[in-house]
């Protein structure tokens, strides 16, 4: 066992992101373009501003630790009260985290807080979903 582990996330843990709101329709405009070329370039510098305008912070991790591979490839994550390393700032919040650059072995995640908005979006999307499937 390794410092790695102390900051990975559990699989179970991970939730799928929302495309609700003006972050989430940048990721799905730049997962929707398949090849990298300008196009492409230009979807991940807009989302990498939003993100920034928005207040995420950025850091640098191994691609194992968040589960985040590809460029685009975001999530939402309750951060639990005890959580420490980069996301120790956001301890009780739901976060979304975006993979806005990958190399090798790294990946640069951004991380900021979800709009509570979207948690309220989501909270009525899980209503309607367990409402729908009660009915059969």
């Amino acid at each position: 066992m390794g410092w790695a582990w102390a900051t990975m996330i559990a699989f179970e843990d991970i939730e799928p992101d929302t495309r609700a709101d003006l972050i989430g329709a940048r990721i799905a405009k730049l997962q929707a373009v398949t090849e990298w070329g300008s196009a492409k370039r230009k979807l991940r510098n807009d989302l990498y501003q939003t993100l920034k305008h928005f207040g995420y912070c950025s850091f640098s991790t191994d691609k194992r630790d968040y589960h985040l591979h590809r460029v685009g490839q975001s999530f939402q994550y309750m951060v639990p009260l005890d959580k420490r390393g980069n996301l120790q700032p956001f301890r009780g919040r739901r976060v979304r985290l975006v993979c806005v650059w990958n190399g090798r072995f790294r990946v640069q995640t951004m991380v900021g807080l979800v709009n509570d908005i979207d948690i309220g979006r989501r909270a009525l999307w899980r209503f309607n979903k367990t409402s729908s499937s009660e009915r059969r």
